[in-house]
């Protein structure tokens, strides 16, 4: 009968995990015990041996009941840490006697001429030296952990907020979408068919939202295809602009981070009291970096609702967005409220490649 053998990759991690842990151990011996054990003389003799093996039993067990069992209770005691401090200092009193007791037995029994031995004082300064090697290295463990641990919740929030972030800006694209549907519906417009066609498009696009990168070209042909929409609901009402330069290939983005800034430019300069409505957009792409430049008419004299309405444009979402997923240094975004007109203008630097870990706040 065939057997059949599966592996567990979980249990292979860990093997891994603590293999290396292990080396880490024994280089941290290795180069602590060298000066003490390279001190003696070469080749050991019998009661050499005995005090060289003296060292390597009496030192890792108290390492590791301080590092083990001392330092994690210590750092959890809040106002109690005083108990555990008493308890390391009296465990560093009988790991000194134990030491100088060890020794004085191995001289007595493997050396002719008992060699001069230390006083208990010196046995104690150099255990309660050792101590305090033991509680920095612990400390440095718990810091190292503490790091990790809130670099994962920096993660775990940044993603959290990014998707809040994107469920604001799909219903309410979705929202003006539908509207223009049912206009033309209700006009019975041979144009409805096609709109229902872009609209299926767009649909698509907006289910790789959920994926942290998506090619540039993919999100410009997004873009494109939102403007086609509002060309056919405006008509010839509106002057619109589009104009995209260089080469967008093998340059990776996040996902609807430009389509609000369109977006805004038509719900805010198109639907105005303004005679002249225009909305010009134009894109540049130079090596991995990008250049947006998005224009828009604005009423010289608004009204109160369309004051209200124009009111930070809806893209505080979007620069948090740019804030979370580029940082300072990747992106410069200006935006420019005059008396007739709306201006956006944004730098952003792109990536060549996917990155599928998600960033870190910078």
């Amino acid at each position: 009968m065939a057997k059949f053998f599966t592996i567990n990759p979980f249990k292979h991690a860990e093997s891994k995990l603590f293999n290396r842990k292990v080396l880490i151990h024994l280089a941290f011996w290795f180069i602590f015990l060298s000066p003490a054990l390279l001190d003696l003389r070469w080749p050991l003799s019998q009661g050499e041996a005995a005090l060289a093996l003296n060292i390597i039993v009496i030192a890792p067990p108290f390492f590791y009941w301080i590092t083990e069992w001392v330092m994690p209770r210590l750092m959890r005691a809040g106002d109690r840490q005083y108990i555990y401090w008493v308890i390391a200092i009296s465990g560093c009193f009988i790991w000194s006697w134990l030491h100088m007791q060890t020794e004085s037995w191995i001289g007595r029994s493997f050396f002719q001429e008992m060699p001069s031995q230390p006083e208990y004082l010196e046995y104690f300064i150099g255990m309660f030296w050792f101590m305090s090697v033991a509680m920095g290295v612990s400390f440095m463990q718990y810091w190292y952990k503490n790091q990790l641990k809130e670099k994962e919740m920096r993660n775990l929030q940044i993603k959290a907020e990014l998707n809040l972030l994107r469920h604001r800006i799909n219903p309410h694209f979705l929202f003006n979408t539908l509207n223009s549907i049912y206009a033309f519906a209700l006009e019975k417009s041979d144009k409805t068919p096609e709109i229902i066609l872009r609209l299926a498009g767009l649909m698509r696009y907006m289910l790789k939202s959920d994926e942290a990168w998506v090619p540039l070209s993919e999100e410009l042909s997004y873009i494109d295809d939102y403007i086609t929409l509002e060309r056919i609901r405006l008509d010839e009402e509106v002057s619109i602009k589009m104009n995209i330069e260089g080469e967008a290939e093998g340059l990776y983005i996040a996902p609807m981070l430009l389509l609000p800034f369109v977006e805004n430019s038509f719900k805010h300069g198109i639907n105005t009291s303004s005679l002249s409505r225009y909305v010009e957009i134009v894109v540049h792409i130079d090596d991995d970096s990008i250049y947006m430049y998005v224009e828009n008419s604005k009423p010289s004299n608004p009204t109160s609702k369309e004051k209200r309405n124009s009111e930070g444009f809806g893209l505080p979402s979007v620069k948090r967005r740019l804030d979370l997923l580029y940082g300072p240094s990747k992106y410069h975004l200006e935006i420019e409220d005059m008396s007739d007109k709306y201006r956006v203008n944004l730098y952003l630097k792109l990536q060549r490649k996917i990155e599928h870990a998600m960033p870190s706040s910078r």
